[in-house]
């Protein structure tokens, strides 16, 4: 895997830290806050939902970790099956897989 390094670079009459991030990089870098984008010689920030795409889409994040926008009613929420699936996988060799459907 390749680390964007930083180095020092001269602009004008000033030094400046110059960091060089080339793309399909497994990792997502953001910015005081904001994921940006290179958009012909300027960087702009990237939107929320093509921010949260890239981040999935990098594994930074999981579609398990995502907050539900709506609330279910906890009186469809089959509590077994959840309990199932918060104990992970089977071992080998036991019962065989697990179904939590």
């Amino acid at each position: 895997m390749i680390t964007p390094l930083p180095e020092i670079a001269a602009s004008q009459d000033r030094r400046v830290l110059s960091i060089t991030v080339p793309p399909g990089l497994p990792h997502v870098y953001s910015f005081k806050g904001k994921y940006l984008i290179r958009d012909g010689a300027r960087n702009r920030p990237l939107k929320p939902y093509p921010a949260r795409r890239l981040i999935m889409e990098r594994g930074a994040a999981s579609f398990e970790a995502s907050v539900a926008r709506r609330r279910a009613p906890s009186t469809i929420i089959d509590w077994e099956k959840v309990e199932q699936y918060a104990a992970g996988p089977a071992r080998p060799g036991a019962d065989g897989p697990r179904r939590c459907y």
